[in-house]
């Protein structure tokens, strides 16, 4: 594990956490393909009661929505000043039986008394080291035939490298690819952490041994890129390229080329 990239990110999300709710709704693109792992899960996992482990919690808004569904969820997350946040909004709503966890990822070192039904995490694994060892920490703390979903910022987003070209910025079309990550500062110039892309076929290799890929759906590969400017006259279209980008009828080659993309998995 790289602590000091450990350090440089538990630095910055404590730092983001007072903001973080009110300057992620400023942008919809940015909620809207956020909220499609949620979306997604919801209807794959029905609604017999799990237990849920929520990776990478942040202040706690997949984990509220799936404590209402009556579901048993645990938070996890590194960043004390985000698990402040999601214990204060879950106690708020009356959810009790709820075990907050400050735990970092990269060290692996939760493993609960009783294992989990499913693994939910939404936009965390880029922040890790590397993710060779993630299956079997994930075989850990899972039931046999556990079910694993998250989202994975993509290596190839072909949106982004088009972006890049037109601008006539030919370097950061392939900014993604760099091995070693890039600077992920979000405004805090003193902080400089490091995000790690993945493409599908980096995760299949990983995982392939110890569990079955059920499913691989892209995000943001007709939607604009989550960062991008907003423009509120285009909402609905927004909402109808979200359906379209979720129904059967996109090719699946697309899965390849997203800003992200879900994985959906089984343990084997």
């Amino acid at each position: 594990m790289n602590s000091n990239y450990s350090r440089a990110n538990l630095k910055l999300f404590d730092r983001f956490s007072s903001d973080y709710d009110e300057s992620f709704k400023l942008n919809p693109l940015g909620v809207l393909s956020r909220s499609r792992l949620l979306r997604y899960a919801k209807k794959q996992i029905g609604n017999n009661p799990k237990r849920i482990l929520d990776i990478g919690c942040g202040t706690g808004e997949d984990a509220l929505e799936l404590l209402r569904l009556g579901h048993m969820v645990d938070c996890l997350d590194f960043s004390v000043g985000m698990m402040s946040i999601t214990k204060q909004k879950i106690i708020k709503a009356g959810f009790q039986r709820v075990n907050f966890i400050v735990s970092d990822l990269n060290s692996m070192n939760y493993v609960p008394d009783n294992k989990y039904d499913c693994i939910y995490s939404n936009g965390v694994i880029n922040f890790l080291d590397d993710i060779d060892k993630l299956p079997a920490y994930f075989c850990k703390i899972l039931k046999p035939g556990g079910l694993v979903f998250l989202t994975c910022l993509n290596k190839l987003c072909v949106r982004e490298m088009m972006y890049y070209l037109v601008r006539l910025k030919p370097l950061k079309m392939l900014r993604r690819f760099q091995n070693k990550g890039i600077s992920y500062q979000k405004g805090y110039n003193d902080i400089d952490c490091k995000l790690r892309y993945y493409d599908v076929s980096d995760f299949v290799q990983t995982i392939e041994s110890k569990f079955e890929i059920i499913d691989i759906q892209p995000i943001c590969v007709l939607l604009p890129l989550s960062y991008q400017r907003y423009y509120s006259l285009l909402t609905k279209y927004y909402i109808i390229t979200d359906r379209v980008e979720l129904s059967k009828y996109l090719p699946s080659i697309f899965r390849y080329f997203g800003e992200s993309f879900i994985i959906y998995m089984k343990m084997k």
